[in-house]
Parts: C-alpha cells; structure tokens; sequence
C-alpha cells in the first residue's frame, strides 16, 4: 500500500511539471484562471467607472456603488480579496486605464508559481534485494490473536477527554469539565400568565370570576353527596338481589305462571296446578257462554292429565 502510494505521488508530481512546461509556456497565468478573468472582463462591460485618481476609482453596478483601489487590490464587494482575482468592479476599473489584467492577479496563480511548486521530485528507491543487511534483527507486524476475556466494545477514550459520571476515569485523564445543571420546569397560569400556580388556583381568576368558583364548590358538593348516596343504597340492593336468587322461579308461558306443586292421586301421578296470574275481562252477558265453554274446556283437559285447573275471572 504504502508502495503505490510513493509511485502515485512520485507520477503526479512528474506529469504536473512536464504538462506546465510544454502547454503552459508563454502564458502568465494557468488556464483555469484564465477563464475567470475573461468571464469577469465580459461583465465589466455593464459597470460604470468614475474616476478619483491613478488608483482610486467608484463603480456603479446594478443600482450599487463599489470602491476600487488598484495600488491594494481591494474591492469593497470583497470579491477580490478574498480570491486574489479581480471582480467585474476591478476589471472595469482596470480596463478603463488599458491595463493587463493578468498583472493583478495575486502571484499564487502564476506559471512560475506553479513550477516552483512542483519543481521537487520524489527519489527512486532500491528493491529489498539490493538493501544493506545489518545484524538486527527485522521488524515482524504485530499479533492479531484474540485476546482472552469478553473484548470490549467501548470507544477508546483519548487522554484529554472529559468523562461522564457513569463511566470510570483513566490514568492521566481530564476531569469533567462544569456542567450547566438542568433548569427545572415552572408551571404557568393561562389566564394571568405568572408561574408558581396554573389556571385552576389563579386567585385573579377567583377575584374575576367569582361565581365559577361557588358553582365548582357547589358541583363538588353535589357529587360527594351523590357518591354517599349510592354507598348506602348498594347493601340493601345486593340484599335484595340475593333474596330473588333463592326464590324458586316460576315458568311463564305467554302470560300465564305455571307452579309445580307435588300433589299425589289415585294414579300416583304428580298433578299440576295451573293459575293464571292476569285476570280475564269480566264477560259481560252476550259472551258469558264463551266464558263457560273455556271452564269447561279447561276443566276436561285437566281431569284427562290429572292437573287441577284454577281459572281466576
């Protein structure tokens, strides 16, 4: 690895300065600047130039007045401060008086700066065959075996680096330097906008509004009078519940309750006696032959089963 990256470089260096020597010979300035320079002289063309003196000139641009000084190379837009290559508000200046732009340029963007650059080679070097053996004996790469005990994953923390509480401080490392403690949260009322309390216990509210406090008091009083109520209530409830559980329950078929009561006859056969428990309309006179035939009906069906029929008119 190491290897290649003495060839790349030793190649780079070789190629950089044989290219400035052969392309670049003549010219003042490299190529690439040399196309910024043109560019800014195309956009000299809209600036206006007033004169002060040999070096001071003000350019107007787009609604914008500029200061120029050529002795300084300065602009105010600071374009060619900070570059080294002169504006659009320089080059108008500059070709207002027909000078070479290339002379203002800063010196780092020189032909000759570059090959002075690039000037130092990079020295060829002999194969480990032809290396002069002394009686050391060779570096060997370190060992790359595992390591007993569980490997940490932690970061390796460098000497100079602050270290929380939780974790264990090493020889020869800083202290942690002084925290800003966390702020505490501050409650705030929404209605007079101070802190220490929140909208329900403003005493500005109170003042302001004071019958929304009686009916919140009233309101309260109300529920915990309520919330007795029902405690008193629930015992006899659930008394009366268990009551109707131990109730034998009845069978109701369409309006009529039927009670099983163990009755023995001649056949030894458990009878059935049969209430109804809503009264029938009283019949008047032209239905009281319906009435007698529903008796005797009944009264028939129940001898034939051996169930004793109640009917209640």
């Amino acid at each position: 690895m190491l290897e290649w990256i003495r060839e790349f470089i030793m190649t780079r260096l070789s190629d950089n300065r044989d290219r400035a020597r052969k392309k670049w010979s003549g010219k003042k300035i490299c190529p690439r600047i040399q196309k910024i320079v043109e560019k800014n002289i195309d956009k000299a063309a809209d600036c206006i130039p007033i004169k002060s003196d040999d070096w001071n000139y003000e350019i107007s641009y787009d609604g914008s007045r500029y200061i120029v000084n050529l002795q300084q190379h300065t602009c105010t837009c600071r374009k060619w401060d900070l570059t080294g290559i002169p504006c659009n508000h320089g080059m108008s200046a500059i070709c207002s008086q027909s000078l070479e732009p290339q002379d203002f340029v800063n010196p780092c963007y020189s032909v000759e700066t570059f090959l002075e650059v690039y000037k130092h080679a990079i020295l060829p070097v002999n194969g480990p065959q032809l290396w002069t053996k002394t009686c050391l004996i060779p570096p060997l790469p370190p060992n790359f075996g595992r390591r007993s005990g569980r490997p940490s994953r932690a970061r390796r923390v460098e000497h100079d680096e602050p270290v929380n509480k939780g974790k264990k401080r090493q020889r020869g490392q800083k202290k942690q330097p002084i925290r800003l403690k966390r702020q505490p949260y501050q409650v705030m009322c929404h209605y007079c906008g101070g802190t220490g309390h929140n909208q329900k216990g403003c005493e500005r509210k109170k003042i302001d509004h004071p019958t929304t406090s009686q009916d919140a008091n009233s309101n309260d009083q109300t529920t915990a009078t309520k919330l007795t109520a029902r405690k008193k209530t629930a015992p006899s409830q659930n008394k009366q519940k268990e009551a109707a559980h131990s109730q034998p329950q009845s069978k109701k078929r369409k309006g009529v309750e039927v009670h099983a009561t163990h009755t023995t006859s001649s056949a030894n056969v458990p009878s059935r006696r049969i209430t109804r428990s809503t009264p029938l309309p009283a019949a008047t006179e032209p239905n009281q032959a319906t009435t007698t035939g529903v008796s005797q009906h009944l009264q028939s069906f129940g001898q034939h089963f051996g169930i004793e029929t109640v009917i209640l008119f």
